[in-house]
């Protein structure tokens, strides 16, 4: 409708230049309403998300995607960042040894010994430290109450 509008078919300059302002002034009316209904629209989803519900979806264009500038190969990209598998027996610290020996009973005879097989197995001690404290305890006979020493334990 306001494409079809030819300013200058109008032949009053005065009423041409009124045209042209009320023109303006309904482009930045209805610039403010887009803003306006965006804004609402945003705290209508925030108040369904305060609910417990869901906003609006947010529907992405069929636009295709600028070229990814990540040149590396597949390997390095599915590559898990900061983390490796890797060997671990360097880092443990081995706080005793032990070997396991076999009943030379219940082998066949012949069976024959060819070195041994490290295993480690990672393991947390708890133990308690309880101590029952025995402590003198003295009594005066003039004051009749008894007498706290400073150095005892607890």
């Amino acid at each position: 409708m306001l494409e079809d509008l030819d300013l200058n078919s109008i032949a009053d300059d005065r009423a041409r230049e009124l045209v042209r302002q009320l023109l303006n002034l309904l482009e930045d009316i209805m610039a403010d309403l887009r803003v306006a209904h965006a804004e609402n629209q945003r705290l209508r989803d925030e108040i369904n998300r305060l609910r417990g519900e869901q906003g609006r979806p947010t529907i992405k264009s069929n636009q295709p995607q600028p070229p990814s500038t990540d040149h590396s190969s597949e390997q390095e990209r599915r590559k898990p960042k900061g983390w490796s598998k890797g060997r671990k027996m360097d880092r443990i610290a081995i706080d005793r040894e032990q070997v396991v020996q076999v009943d030379p009973d219940c082998l066949p005879p012949d069976a024959q010994f060819k070195g041994y097989e490290d295993v480690v197995v990672q393991d947390v001690v708890f133990r308690t430290d309880n101590v029952l404290f025995h402590k003198e305890k003295f009594w005066l006979r003039s004051p009749r109450r008894p007498l706290e020493l400073k150095n005892s334990p607890r």
